[in-house]
């Protein structure tokens, strides 16, 4: 309906589509629409991730293992991995503690 309604829209709607279908058989949680926090928590979070997998976005640490002997201040994205490792269990845990409040009510 919403792809009726907004056509223009339509990358939109196909992301908000398949991230309530995750949210919604993993978290039995719905996705309506795309600007719903937990969508748009969860697109920003696989953005990140994304983003950070990207060829030439870090150094190749798993190729030269001394780059992970570097100090904080020669390896910035160490800095930007972790922030994006709270951001994804932040959500994650959240989610699933929604699952646990939901199963021990009973709903």
């Amino acid at each position: 309906m919403q792809l009726l309604q907004t056509p223009a829209e339509y990358y939109d709607h196909i992301r908000r589509y398949s991230t309530a279908v995750i949210l919604s058989s993993v978290f039995g949680v719905r996705g309506a629409h795309f600007q719903e926090p937990k969508v748009k928590r969860l697109y920003h979070v696989q953005d990140q991730f994304t983003a950070i997998m990207e060829t030439g976005a870090t150094p190749p640490v798993d190729v030269f293992p001394v780059l992970k002997s570097l100090p904080d201040f020669l390896s910035p994205w160490r800095k930007w991995a972790l922030s994006i490792r709270k951001e994804q269990r932040t959500l994650y845990f959240e989610l699933l503690q929604d699952v646990k409040d939901r199963i021990e009510h009973g709903i």
